[in-house]
C-alpha cells in the first residue's frame, strides 16, 4: 500500500515538473520572441498592402507606426520605421497635408529646431478608408475600361470581317 502511495506521489511530482518545465523562462522568452516576430510580420504585411493599393511606402510605414494612437517623436518613428529623418519628414508632410495626423510641439528649452510629436488624427481603420475607397474606384474604372475594350475589339473585328 505504501508503494502505491509512493508511486502516486512520484507521478504527481513528475506532472508538476512537466508543468514547470513548460513554463520555464527560456520557453517563455521563445514564446514572446515568436509573438513579436508574428506581430512584425503582420505589420510588414499591412505596410505592403497599403503600398499595393497606392499609399507611398514610407507614408504607409509612418501611418502603421502611429496606429496605436499614441504620440511619437520623429526620432522614435525613425527607429520604428527604419527610415532616415528626411524620409520621416516627407511622410509626415504628406500625412499632415491630408489631415491624417496631429502634431504636438515639444518644449526643449534649448536652441535649434523645435521638436514635434505626432499621432493619428482618428481611428486607424477610419483613416485608411479613403485609400481603400480610392483603390476600389480604380478597380471599378479598370473593370469598366476592360469591358469597353472588349466591346470595341469585338466591333472592330466584326467590322473588318464584313468589309472583306
Amino acid at each position: 500500500m505504501f508503494a502505491n502511495h509512493l508511486e502516486s506521489a512520484q507521478n504527481i511530482l513528475f506532472d508538476i515538473e512537466i508543468i514547470f518545465a513548460w513554463r520555464r523562462p527560456k520557453d517563455m522568452a521563445e514564446q514572446v520572441a515568436h509573438s513579436q516576430s508574428r506581430a512584425t510580420e503582420q505589420i510588414n504585411e499591412m505596410v505592403e498592402m497599403l503600398a499595393n493599393i497606392g499609399v507611398e511606402q514610407n507614408v504607409a510605414r509612418v501611418l502603421v507606426a502611429l496606429r496605436d494612437g499614441q504620440f511619437q517623436s520623429s526620432r522614435n518613428l525613425q527607429k520604428v520605421c527604419k527610415l532616415r529623418q528626411p524620409e520621416i519628414s516627407v511622410a509626415v508632410q504628406h500625412l499632415l497635408a491630408n489631415d491624417l495626423i496631429d502634431i504636438e510641439p515639444l518644449k526643449s528649452g534649448g536652441r535649434g529646431r523645435p521638436s514635434h510629436r505626432y499621432s493619428l488624427n482618428g481611428d486607424f481603420v477610419e483613416l485608411i478608408q479613403p485609400f481603400i475607397e480610392e483603390a476600389e474606384n480604380q478597380i471599378n474604372q479598370l473593370t469598366s475600361d476592360l469591358t469597353r475594350l472588349e466591346s470595341v475589339t469585338k466591333n472592330l473585328i466584326t467590322t473588318e470581317k464584313s468589309d472583306k
